[in-house]
């Protein structure tokens, strides 16, 4: 069986069916036509870091997958954001059975030394700004942060 190859999707159109794809009006202006062996190698798996796409002559290759684009400011702020509020939370329940030892006057030397540790981190975290991603100077986390 023969196939059309079009390069600008990079996919495979069956000649048997190409009555149907021009009824539906898919089927490609332009494209190359290969065979059989040309389509089981393309689709079958990539090889690592690679996709399928298309020479310059608009061929079937196996071309480098492109990096992903950089991250957008709104994707850096969401980002920002939810780590904001992961390490908020973190802090919070962390605190709470701390702050309990020193309320019921039952806290160790080291329990009172770690809860100072974990408000000063709670307070340097709720002062940051997630708009200013990728400009964040995140604090350092306490000890035992994990």
């Amino acid at each position: 069986m023969d196939y059309m190859f079009n390069a600008k999707n990079a996919s495979f159109y069956p000649l048997v069916m190409k009555e149907d794809y021009e009824a539906s009006g898919t089927w490609p202006a332009d494209g190359v036509l290969v065979d059989e062996d040309v389509f089981k190698t393309f689709i079958g798996q990539a090889p690592p870091g690679k996709m399928r796409g298309a020479d310059e002559k608009g061929y079937p290759a196996w071309v480098d997958i492109p990096p992903p684009p950089p991250p957008t400011h709104e994707q850096r702020v969401s980002s920002a954001g939810y780590q904001r509020e992961q390490w908020l939370t973190k802090a919070g329940l962390t605190i709470g059975p701390l702050q309990d030892a020193v309320d019921l006057d039952i806290a160790t030397e080291e329990e009172r030394t770690r809860l100072t540790e974990w408000k000063q981190f709670r307070v340097a975290v709720y002062r940051i700004a997630p708009t200013l991603a990728p400009d964040i100077d995140w604090p350092e986390p306490p000890r035992g942060f994990e």
